[in-house]
């Protein structure tokens, strides 16, 4: 079965919509966020159609939704096969770095 493709709304909101429960149901010690630039919509082996601002928009949420818990997370990048992957990449931890980071 081959996947749908995936707008970044769809794709954010299930994100929204499932990852909450998840973490509140398995209570984690400890998450590692593989943070892939695979959904990019110019990765040319991307079934999804997200842009390089949902990415960072998916990677602020899941920070966001993972710290409001109190838990420790490891952010680990991987994936994409975009020549702009490591853009993605490097922006993604700006961004998480702005939001977070208080010193």
């Amino acid at each position: 079965m081959i996947d749908p493709i995936l707008t970044g709304g769809e794709y954010l909101g299930i994100v929204r919509d499932t990852l909450p429960g998840a973490l509140d149901a398995v209570r984690p010690d400890l998450v590692v966020y593989n943070a892939g630039s695979d959904p990019f919509v110019g990765d040319p082996l991307a079934r999804y159609r997200l842009t390089a601002g949902d990415l960072a928009q998916r990677d602020l949420l899941v920070v966001d939704m993972v710290r409001k818990r109190g838990v420790p997370l490891a952010m680990v990048l991987s994936g994409g096969y975009s020549p702009v992957s490591w853009k993605i990449h490097a922006d993604a931890v700006e961004g998480v770095l702005a939001r977070f980071d208080r010193e």
